[in-house]
C-alpha cells in the first residue's frame, strides 16, 4: 500500500522567525569569533616582535617571516 504524504510547502511563520534569529545569532558567534582570531594573531605577532634576533634565531624564526609564520600556524577552529 502506498502512502501519500502531504509536506507543507512553506515554513509555518513562528518557525520561520527562528530561523532568521538562529541565522543572526550565528552572524554575530562568526563575528565575534572573526574578531577573537584576529586579536590572537596580532598579539602573537606583537610579543614576538618584542624579542630580540638571537632569541628568534634560536627558534627558527626570521623577523620577516613572524606574521606569515603565526598566521599559518595559529588554528582557525578552536
Amino acid at each position: 500500500m502506498a502512502y501519500i504524504l502531504d509536506l507543507p510547502r512553506s515554513l509555518p511563520e513562528h518557525q520561520a522567525r527562528v530561523g532568521i534569529g538562529l541565522r543572526l545569532i550565528r552572524f554575530i558567534v562568526c563575528a565575534v569569533h572573526s574578531r577573537i582570531h584576529a586579536w590572537m594573531v596580532w598579539r602573537t605577532v606583537q610579543n614576538l616582535q618584542r624579542l630580540d634576533d638571537r632569541t628568534l634565531k634560536d627558534i627558527g624564526l626570521p623577523r620577516g617571516e613572524i606574521e606569515f609564520r603565526v598566521r599559518e600556524l595559529m588554528p582557525r577552529d578552536w
